[in-house]
């Protein structure tokens, strides 16, 4: 019986650790904190409004166009126009990111404070682009 306890409170602490790492991910919509710590904007698959800019996620693994300038408060949008999955991933804020795009999927993105964005998809080395928000 002193053999089988040990065993038992290693397997239930196993367990507990196990569990504990789930469902800690952003929900859809979450606010993307960064590098400095603050809010830039949040996205979701659709909902956030009326898109000002729209970019495409293309077959020849481009972001087009690769550099979008918007105002704080604009919607931008992607779409998977080509025949391959994508993803859009923000370089310093990663808690923004896109789920993995199949051909015709959408992602939107609501910035709200100004800066710069760099921007990747992370299946295909080299397909980046760029969004500029003005104040």
């Amino acid at each position: 019986m002193t053999r089988i306890r040990p065993i038992a409170i290693g397997a239930g602490l196993a367990l507990v650790i196990l569990l504990s790492g789930c469902g800690n991910g952003p929900p859809a919509g979450a606010v993307a904190g960064g590098g400095g710590g603050g809010t830039v904007g949040s996205g979701a698959a659709s909902g956030l409004g009326t898109p000002a800019k729209q970019v495409q996620a293309t077959a020849d693994l481009k972001f087009n166009p690769g550099t979008t300038t918007v105002k704080s408060g604009d919607v931008i949008q992607w779409t998977n126009t080509g025949g391959v999955p994508h993803n859009v991933t923000f370089d310093s804020y990663q808690t923004l990111t896109s789920q993995t795009m199949q051909q015709g999927d959408l992602w939107q993105v609501k910035f709200t404070t100004a800066g710069t964005y760099a921007y990747h998809c992370t299946f295909h080395p080299g397909m980046d682009g760029q969004i500029t928000v003005g104040g």
